[in-house]
């Protein structure tokens, strides 16, 4: 039997204070800082690796320095003729090359060499593989395409088509949009119908599904396909991020594509993530922060955790029509509620990440990309405290490695380490982060019980809660 989704939450006149600006309409606690005319009707996609930008649309595929994030400058840009789509852009982790996934007019999965931003360079052509979206996986030795294809990339000059059908090795129902590596070797799947899944293929060869969401499986049921998805922390938050679509719809309806939470709290024993609550976009009067109609639909589409997100948190994403929409996910309860927006004059936005923990990028399909930033106290903490063994036995060595959620531009700052001594916590070593924003502190437990926390010294300037939550270490 398929289970009712509950929980419905809108977007409508009471979610925030609105005011013009140049690009659109703000909420409050959400500043337009600037436009990058880029593809203007067809602005599709974008992946940010440290300080690049890769942008794609129909026509041509480009590369941005955004070491400035409110002033990015264009490297390189390549036209490709028209192709057509390429959403979630595919780069390797170091930089090296990208995938362009082509499944119109041909079917065609592209690679180009990217290593010289002003130089991009096809570098092979792949037949018979030009799924919607391709997705690297296993640091892009191999790519899962939405329609089933494996490809293997270890030599990406000479990439090849294997003969799995990776939907028929887990036995999903119907076809796939998109996968996300949540992991080295774990993707959440996001299927046109079935539920989302959860799939190790460390072999990709031979994937196995490990978990699945509950709810209804075909697409009719729900109304939207699953667009995208999302697993924080490396697959190991509280709530697991998924986003439906439904394209040209003109009016909103409550079988629109959502963004939801699910919570996977017991799911190595279950087997299964609990749908907990979704949001969606409504119509309205435009003054009030949401459009009358719609052209390409009312749905989410590509969306990004905030760099802080433990447990719950803030999330960005792009609704077409209405533009950029920041939630928050309750940490107690994984409810979602909207907390600001971007609506601009005219356009239909296609993906929006954190390109810092204030400054976000939207794609938009009928303008270029908007650079907005979050105004408002930023969530926390952004620093983190983890623990090599909370239960050691007594006198023997423990790691505490503290650590930034988000590393752009802070790699060489200081870390604190501070353990409680009776009703206050004091410094006991001082630390720089390496180039992960990391620092291993080595702590001797010659005692019974101690609490400490990492402190981030430059918080007065760049964050409202440098300070980790506390962690316990009890020995025996």
């Amino acid at each position: 039997m398929a289970l009712a989704f509950t929980g419905l939450h809108t977007a409508g006149p009471s979610a925030v204070a609105q005011s013009p600006s140049e690009g659109g309409l703000t909420s409050e606690g959400i500043e337009f800082l600037g436009f990058v005319p880029f593809e203007q009707s067809s602005s599709t996609g974008l992946t940010i690796h440290g300080d690049r930008m890769y942008l794609t649309s129909w026509k041509n595929i480009s590369i941005y320095d955004i070491s400035e994030p409110k002033a990015p400058v264009q490297l390189g840009t390549l036209p490709v003729g028209f192709m057509f789509e390429n959403e979630n852009v595919s780069v390797s982790p170091n930089n090296s090359f990208l995938l362009f996934s082509e499944s119109l007019p041909d079917d065609t999965l592209h690679v180009y060499d990217i290593e010289d931003p002003t130089n991009i360079t096809e570098i092979a052509a792949l037949d018979g593989a030009g799924d919607h979206t391709t997705s690297c996986v296993l640091k892009c030795k191999w790519a899962y395409g939405s329609d089933g294809h494996v490809t293997d990339l270890r030599d990406p000059g000479n990439p090849v088509l294997t003969d799995v059908d990776w939907h028929e090795a887990i036995g999903m129902q119907g076809g796939g949009h998109d996968v996300t590596e949540v992991r080295n070797g774990f993707i959440i799947v996001s299927p046109l119908d079935d539920t989302p899944l959860y799939v190790d293929v460390r072999d990709p060869l031979k994937p196995k599904l490990i978990a699945r969401g509950n709810g209804p499986i075909v697409r009719d049921e729900r109304g939207y396909l699953w667009h995208s998805g999302e697993w924080p922390n490396n697959g190991t938050d509280r709530w697991l991020l998924m986003q439906g679509e439904e394209n040209f719809q003109t009016q909103c309806s409550d079988k629109i594509g959502p963004f939801t939470t699910f919570d996977t709290r017991g799911w190595h024993k279950t087997k299964t993530f609990k749908f907990t609550d979704d949001f969606k976009v409504t119509n309205g009067i435009y003054a009030d922060g949401n459009p009358p109609a719609n052209a390409l639909g009312c749905s989410a589409h590509w969306f990004e955790d905030h760099p802080s997100f433990d447990d719950g948190g803030l999330v960005v994403g792009a609704f077409y029509e209405h533009g950029t929409r920041f939630t928050n996910v309750n940490h107690r309860t994984g409810k979602i509620k909207e907390v600001g927006y971007f609506l601009p004059y005219v356009g239909s936005s296609s993906a929006a990440y954190w390109v810092t923990p204030r400054i976000t990028y939207t794609a938009d399909y009928g303008n270029g990309l908007y650079i907005l930033r979050w105004a408002r106290p930023l969530p926390g903490p952004l620093a983190a405290l983890r623990v090599s063994n909370p239960t050691p036995e007594r006198g023997k060595r423990v790691t505490l490695t503290g650590l930034l959620r988000s590393c752009r531009g802070l790699a060489g700052t200081e870390l604190q380490l501070k353990r409680k001594v009776e009703d206050k916590f004091e410094v006991i070593r001082t630390k720089r982060v390496d180039e992960r924003c990391r620092a291993k502190f080595n702590v001797d437990t010659n005692f019974d019980k101690s609490t400490y926390k990492a402190v981030w010294l430059k918080q007065s300037k760049e964050h409202g809660r440098g300070n980790s939550d506390p962690q316990t270490i009890k020995t025996h």
